[in-house]
C-alpha cells in the first residue's frame, strides 16, 4: 500500500471512529484446531519515513521500547 492510498482510506473514515486505536492484526490459523482462527493486536505508537527504501515504517509498542533501549545506549556520554 502506498502513503497516498493509506492516506485516501483514512481521510474516507467517518470523525466518529477519530477515537479508535490503530493496531496491527497478527492472524494465525489454531494448530489444534484448524477452523479457528487465533488473533493479536499490536496498538502504533510511532512511525517514520524511511527516505532511503521510501517506506514509511509503523511501529508497536514493543518495537518502540527497542528503539528506545538502543538510542539510550548510543547517546552520547556528558564529558565531565
Amino acid at each position: 500500500m502506498l502513503l497516498k492510498e493509506l492516506r485516501d482510506w483514512v481521510n474516507k473514515l467517518p470523525a466518529e471512529m477519530d477515537e479508535f486505536v490503530v493496531v496491527t492484526r497478527e492472524i494465525k490459523l489454531d494448530e489444534e484446531d484448524s477452523n479457528k482462527m487465533l488473533f493479536k493486536d499490536f496498538p502504533l505508537v510511532s512511525g517514520v519515513p524511511d527516505e532511503n527504501t521510501k517506506r514509511v515504517v509503523l511501529h508497536d509498542y514493543e518495537s518502540q521500547v527497542v528503539i528506545n533501549e538502543i538510542r539510550e545506549k548510543n547517546k552520547p556520554k556528558d564529558t565531565e
